[in-house]
């Protein structure tokens, strides 16, 4: 029997896959969601668009809103970045899949700005150059399992204040296809800042989602974060967000 059916009922086995990574993914946002009853947390809504210029360069536009519930919207957040990546030589199908999943090392220059609508007319709250780099490696090739690491400094002006934040991220996911060749990828996710504010490693986030491939063009990623911050009470908070992806 060929492995791409199970034995009971003669199930396709990639609809399996989807369906448990659906169910791990519900294990950890219904409990999660229930504690969200009793508590203040955060809604982060995200459109981001891919713009491929070259085989190796691309714009990425990013757009986010944080609304804090049951209060109300309480920051923007608006970024332009440049991509550049490496060419693959021995890998040539990879030269037109996602970056994100196929390539192993690719470097990020950008700008963002944040502000709050309740601050109106003075401006942004804070503008960030970020510069970050990108590297990932296959865990398991029979199981699809990648481990990806980010490093990223951000040279923040908040204020008229100037300071710097580097950040170390690391992910591990497993990339799946389903019948209709469409890509589910389920991932968890740790990440640590360093503040020079502070001159402490201040914050960390921890991430469990799940990206849904829709069509060739749009993505769908659903995730549940928690974040605690030492030096701010106020950002020890639970984070649902919801990401849409289009690629172009």
């Amino acid at each position: 029997m060929s492995d791409d059916y199970c034995i009971a009922g003669g199930v396709p086995s990639e609809h399996l896959k989807r369906t448990r990574a659906l169910l791990l993914l519900a294990a950890v946002v219904l409990p999660f969601s229930s504690r969200l009853n009793a508590r203040e947390y955060e809604f982060l809504p995200e459109v981001d668009s891919f713009l491929k210029l070259s085989e190796v360069s691309r714009l990425y536009l990013n757009s986010q809103v944080t609304i804090v519930r049951p209060n109300g919207v309480t920051q923007t957040e608006a970024g332009a970045n440049f991509d550049i990546t490496l060419t693959p030589i021995f890998r040539r199908h990879l030269r037109t899949d996602d970056w994100e999943h196929d390539r192993y090392l690719w470097m990020r220059v950008g700008y963002e700005v944040y502000g709050s609508p309740d601050d109106e007319g003075h401006g942004p709250t804070e503008r960030r150059g970020v510069v970050e780099g990108t590297a990932q490696a296959r865990l398991s090739t029979l199981y699809r399992v990648w481990i990806v690491s980010r490093l990223r400094v951000d040279f923040r002006d908040i204020g008229g204040s100037f300071s710097k934040r580097y950040r170390f991220r690391l992910v591990v996911e497993k990339e799946m296809r389903g019948g209709n060749g469409k890509t589910i990828v389920p991932y968890i996710r740790a990440e640590t800042l360093y503040d020079t504010r502070y001159n402490a490693w201040n914050r960390q986030i921890y991430t469990a989602g799940i990206e849904i491939e829709a069509t060739r063009h749009w993505r769908l990623e659903p995730y549940v974060s928690r974040q605690y911050d030492s030096h701010s009470p106020t950002a020890n908070v639970d984070q649902i967000g919801v990401q849409l992806k289009a690629y172009w």
